[in-house]
């Protein structure tokens, strides 16, 4: 009976690592499939119809649709924090392009939304057959040095 019980808390770690890893796992989807995935993370590629800059509030907003669908909704993905340069000129160049974007799907005033800030999320474009992907976001201020807490 001993030799047994080994064997069934292998089996039984297993499935919890299984369930946990499909529970975390992304889902690649289509734009007019939004609204089932809300809360979820996913991965979709979509048209990148439009890029805004607003310098006052370094806000970058890039408005994904799918050009072929007639009543395809629109994902907003919103970047804060954005200063004029290469990241700046990297999005912008997004226009125009099908992107891959990964991350958190939410709703925002009746549309859906991806925090571009969230260090989950990834935007990736392919570009004349060469993948372009710059730097990472800056995501803010690093958490304070505890190192002296004891």
């Amino acid at each position: 009976m001993k030799s047994i019980m080994p064997k069934y808390l292998t089996i039984l770690l297993f499935l919890f690592a299984g369930l946990s890893k499909e529970a975390s796992a992304q889902v690649n989807i289509w734009s007019v499939d939004a609204a089932k995935y809300v809360g979820k993370t996913v991965s979709f590629d979509e048209y990148a119809n439009k890029v805004n800059y607003n310098s006052a509030t370094k806000t970058c907003l890039i408005m994904l649709a799918d050009p072929d669908v007639a009543k395809s909704p629109t994902i907003t993905v919103i970047i804060h924090n954005i200063n004029k340069g290469k990241h700046l000129r990297w999005l912008q160049d997004l226009e125009g392009y099908t992107i891959t974007i990964t991350g958190k799907l939410l709703r925002d005033k009746g549309g859906f939304v991806i925090n571009g800030n969230d260090v989950h999320t990834k935007i990736e474009a392919e570009k004349n057959a060469v993948l372009t992907d710059p730097a990472p976001l800056d995501p803010g201020p690093p958490p304070p040095d505890t190192s002296h807490h004891k």
